[in-house]
């Protein structure tokens, strides 16, 4: 006797849901990956200009405030004798020596002169830096440094005398010192002067001491 063998299988219409159902999971993984990637690439750019903006600041204000000599052109600043220039690859140079990175592009550099103070013969400068930072990877990032610093006196007239300010040194304290100890002197008896009669304090009885017996004396006949 032949027994019949049912093959039951998948139809094509059940194979081609799978498929697409695959492939919409696949779709959307890979779309949340490269987000998650573009999102922290956006970040790290970020950050970067950040501290290149930061760099470019803390820089230029610290040379620029306590400069003696400060010249001024339409790229660059010199502070005693240290040259800052915009050059046209999109970084700052510090003495040719490049002070930003090759991934950010400085872009519409403006270096304002705002005014002239002249305080006890000594010129007083004050400038504005204005900048347009810019990623190279994506244009889409970028930042703005607009910069306001004022040249300090470095010289104080005290007394007819231009002199140089400089820092109060801290003093030392000194050693600690024992005070010796002082001597009362020892005062001397007036001979002239009536001595005061000294008063014995009656003694108080103790009400818990116990009475001693007293002794009669005997008389012999």
């Amino acid at each position: 006797m032949n027994k019949k063998i049912n093959y039951q299988g998948f139809t094509l219409i059940e194979l081609i849901i799978g498929v697409l159902i695959t492939t919409f999971i696949f779709l959307g993984a890979s779309a949340l990956i490269l987000t998650l990637f573009g999102t922290s690439g956006r970040v790290q750019k970020s950050q970067s200009l950040d501290q290149a903006k930061n760099d470019i600041q803390v820089e230029l204000t610290n040379n620029i405030k306590w400069a003696k000599i400060l010249l001024i052109e339409p790229d660059s600043i010199t502070a005693d004798g240290v040259i800052y220039k915009f050059e046209s690859d999109g970084r700052l140079y510090k003495n040719g020596i490049p002070m930003t990175s090759g991934e950010i592009f400085l872009k519409n550099v403006y270096i304002t002169d705002l005014s002239r103070t002249r305080v006890s013969g000594e010129e007083l400068i004050s400038l504005k830096v204005t900048l347009d930072l810019e990623s190279k990877r994506s244009s889409n990032i970028s930042d703005h440094l607009n910069l306001v610093v004022s040249q300090r006196r470095t010289k104080i007239e005290i007394g007819g005398d231009i002199i140089s300010p400089t820092r109060t040194p801290t003093p030392t304290p000194s050693p600690s010192v024992t005070p010796r100890p002082t001597r009362t002197p020892t005062p001397t008896p007036d001979p002239n002067a009536t001595p005061r009669p000294t008063r014995t304090p009656t003694p108080t009885p103790d009400p818990n001491a116990t009475p001693r017996p007293t002794r009669t004396p005997s008389i012999e006949y």
